[in-house]
């Protein structure tokens, strides 16, 4: 969290009239991976029933502004507006395909990792990387 508030205080957006502004929420998500990695069979059941769509809308939120570099807010409006709803409303045939494509994407690559074979993929490196690290630290540190 104080790496977060730290980042929108020294992060100055200083112009330019092309900015999708989904760069800060990314951040949030990257920086935050490690500790959902870490804490993922913590999670209650409710927050693993809202993680996966959730996790989906950021996706389809931000792969327009990534993939397509003419959705943007004014400059005067970067800070109060939303450039993903401005070219729903302004741009809604140019928008709707590509959101559409990240939305697809995105339920199929859930799809796939909730199939029995990549869970136990998944499953078998996970205890590969527990074996690797028990033996860098000894025979009798506990697994992480």
């Amino acid at each position: 969290m104080t790496y977060l508030l730290s980042r929108a205080v020294l992060n100055r957006f200083s112009g330019g009239d092309q900015f999708y502004g989904y760069r800060t929420s990314l951040e949030l998500v990257v920086s935050l991976a490690p500790a959902l990695a870490l804490s993922a069979h913590r999670l209650s059941d409710r927050a693993r029933r809202w993680f996966t769509p959730i996790a989906v809308l950021q996706v389809v939120l931000i792969a327009p502004g990534a993939m397509v570099d003419g959705f943007h807010s004014p400059v005067a409006d970067v800070w109060w507006r939303n450039a993903f709803l401005d070219a729903l409303s302004s741009r809604p045939l140019e928008i709707l395909p590509l959101a559409g494509v990240a939305l697809v994407g995105a339920l199929f690559a859930v799809h796939l990792l909730k199939r029995p074979r990549v869970d136990r993929l998944l499953e078998a490196d996970s205890e590969v990387a527990g074996h690797v690290v028990a033996e860098r630290e000894g025979p009798t540190a506990p697994v992480r």
